[in-house]
């Protein structure tokens, strides 16, 4: 997002600030028609399941904030329409992805816990398709980002689209499909999570 700064991150003070106004300057520069705004958005607003945490606070300047995540809630919200009316400006469809159900556990703990604990493959494979999110727990997540999505959505130009129902089992959302891991880690698709959702992305970019 245009315009922030996030503290305690994966890097210095001011990294995702520069990246952000780059990447703005060349969709500026080289015609882009399309941008897609996809992110972790909990991780700046929520936090993760129960735990709100101090790391991933977010300033609209390079300086610390001692508010924590409830005072970067507002700048966060003013960050993406500042950065959405940014895109409309340049005459770009803008396209906020929302991200996709955030684990408990890493796939690769889980599966290690399930062998060890199981001995049996198939009785492991049973506990690890059993295994997953509550979609009650990631719409509170979502909570507060889908909230500012809301907002914006009503814009020309703009689209809210979600992926996660690929992941969806009933109540609980999945990770351990037709036997294979669709996830690398808590939040991101592994190669064959990816191709889940090919087709949907595919419609999305295509404007269907």
């Amino acid at each position: 997002m245009i315009g922030i700064y996030i503290l305690n991150g994966n890097f210095p003070l001011g990294t995702c600030h520069d990246l952000a106004e780059a990447q703005a300057r060349f969709v500026a520069d080289n015609d882009i028609s399309t941008v897609v705004l996809v992110s972790r958005w909990s991780l700046y607003t929520k936090g993760t399941y129960g735990r709100e945490g101090d790391v991933f606070l977010l300033n609209d300047q390079p300086a610390r904030q001692s508010g924590g995540r409830a005072a970067g809630r507002p700048i966060f919200a003013k960050a993406l329409e500042r950065t959405v009316s940014h895109y409309r400006d340049l005459g770009v469809r803008v396209i906020i992805l929302e991200q996709v159900p955030q684990l408990l556990i890493t796939p690769d703990e889980e599966i290690f816990a399930a062998m060890m604990l199981r001995g049996d493959s198939s009785a492991a494979r049973q506990t690890l398709a059993e295994a997953g999110v509550p979609v009650a727990w990631h719409e509170d997540l979502q909570s507060f980002a889908r909230e500012q999505f809301d907002k914006l959505e009503a814009l020309d130009g703009v689209e809210v689209v979600s992926v996660s129902d690929a992941f969806r089992d009933g109540d609980m959302y999945r990770w351990f499909i037709d036997g294979r891991s669709a996830y690398s880690d808590l939040d991101h698709v592994s190669a064959y999570g990816a191709r889940l959702l090919q087709s949907r992305m595919s419609e999305i970019l295509s404007g269907k």
